[in-house]
């Protein structure tokens, strides 16, 4: 997977993830950090290259916090209206606490190109790609921030997700069709 590109005034920055959600089984990981008028967020992606079976995107290992992790714990979860790539999307939230601090998270899967905050919605979308003769490309998409760093964290993913869909989507689409820079 390409490196995500700035976009709207975000730019690549270096910090470190305290924080990531434990997936697994992925052909490839971004790990990457924008920021724009001193506020940051944090993108983490699992890409999945048709991938089947038990390390699959969809697994029930895929979690955003492992139940051993004694370092971080789900606080709170839900959903929210973003939209990406002209469409409106419903994607999950969370909060992740733990010693090292907390996050709000917002994520969903891309799936050849398809987006859904489902699980089994995302399991439909390879197994039709692979029908179409698709490799059923996947990914999971992680945006977060510290809510210390903002007041409205989620309306700054929100924002954010918004405003860098088009580089995020050409990273997805680049890795899925071959051509990654």
């Amino acid at each position: 997977v390409p490196p995500i590109e700035g976009a709207n005034g975000w730019h690549a920055a270096d910090a470190a993830f305290e924080w990531q959600p434990h997936f697994s089984g992925q052909r490839a990981v971004v790990r990457q950090v924008f920021e724009r008028d001193g506020e940051r967020v944090f993108v983490y992606i699992a890409y999945y290259a048709g991938e089947r079976g038990a390390k699959g995107l969809v697994n029930s290992g895929n979690l955003l916090v492992a139940p051993d992790d004694a370092r971080w714990r789900e606080i709170a979860r839900g959903r929210t209206a973003v939209t990406f790539n002209n469409e409106t999307l419903k994607p999950r939230t969370a909060t992740i606490g733990g010693a090292a601090g907390r996050f709000d998270v917002l994520w969903w899967y891309w799936v050849d190109g398809r987006l859904t905050a489902s699980d089994a919605v995302a399991k439909a979308l390879q197994a039709l790609a692979r029908l179409q003769g698709g490799r059923g490309d996947a990914a999971a998409v992680f945006l977060f921030t510290q809510p210390s760093e903002r007041k409205d964290s989620g309306a700054l993913l929100a924002r954010f997700a918004a405003e860098m869909d088009a580089p995020i989507a050409q990273a997805l689409r680049g890795a899925r069709d071959g051509t990654a820079r």
